[in-house]
């Protein structure tokens, strides 16, 4: 079959048909999807029926699997890279409620550079996501904001279990993971740049008093977060959603969590160290 690409927005994101992602893919294959992916930087692959193994196969396409750093205590038992977003599993992480923009693991040296999603059990409505496009954000900037945010590094914090596990506190655990990243992080294949901080990770920038630092993450926070530069997915069962970690923030939007399966298989890439 021929693959097919086709955009879902403005903004970011496409919707690939015409491969099973059961079979192996060649070496052809392979380029035409990394190619839509540095293009879209989220791809859509509609009606996959994948079991664990399935999943993983396809996501080396995009690199290496990273096995899970913040909960490998609720990893699958068959291989520690495979988790499951869900409200049905006890091992299940994320299971209640939405979710505030973010971009996944910046509490370490090395990010995941994608993160791949699988739907099995979908809700008749509400748990969507959405992505907001980083580098179409950092382009609206004013070129004075932008002359400012250079050579900028910003602390990122997150622990699971925890008071703040949703919302941030005013201070943070010791024990949380932590990393300090670019507030503007440059793409490593495509070099385009992108504003690399978050509301749900990211504490102060480096350097600045408290007033300084949260009135700029403020600014930051507001651009990223403009419906100009986000699509939301409604999710279908078979939908398998892999998306640049490096370009673009997701959130969740709630669902009723009480009376409602909701279920997605969760798989991470290796990544680098942002610069």
């Amino acid at each position: 079959m021929t693959i097919r690409i086709e955009m879902l927005s403005p903004a970011l994101g496409a919707e690939v048909t015409g491969i099973d992602l059961r079979e192996p893919v060649d070496d052809a294959a392979r380029k035409t999807v990394l190619e839509a992916w540095y293009e879209h930087h989220l791809l859509v692959f509609p009606g996959q029926v994948l079991n664990d193994a399935d999943h993983l196969r396809a996501c080396e396409i995009f690199g290496a699997i990273q096995p899970e750093r913040l909960n490998p205590h609720l990893a699958d038992d068959a291989n520690p890279a495979v988790h499951f977003v869900s409200n049905i599993r006890e091992d299940g992480i994320l299971p209640h409620g939405d979710i505030v923009f973010h971009m996944d693991q910046m509490q370490y040296d090395k990010p995941s550079q994608a993160m791949s999603l699988c739907g099995i059990d979908i809700p008749s409505k509400g748990g969507e996501t959405k992505f907001s496009n980083s580098h179409l954000a950092y382009d609206a900037l004013p070129d004075d904001v932008k002359k400012r945010l250079e050579g900028l590094r910003a602390e990122n914090a997150y622990l699971y279990y925890s008071p703040n596990m949703m919302r941030k506190v005013a201070a943070r655990e010791e024990e949380a993971p932590r990393a300090i990243h670019p507030v503007i992080r440059t793409h490593p294949v495509t070099g385009r740049k992108a504003i690399y901080v978050n509301r749900l990770l990211s504490d102060r920038i480096i350097g600045m008093d408290v007033a300084e630092s949260d009135a700029l993450l403020g600014i930051l926070f507001r651009q990223i977060e403009e419906d100009r530069f986000i699509y939301e997915h409604t999710w279908r069962v078979g939908d398998v959603l892999v998306w640049d970690n490096r370009s673009l923030l997701h959130a969740r939007n709630t669902y009723d969590s009480k009376n409602e399966r909701r279920q997605l298989r969760r798989i991470a890439i290796v990544g680098d160290v942002p610069y």
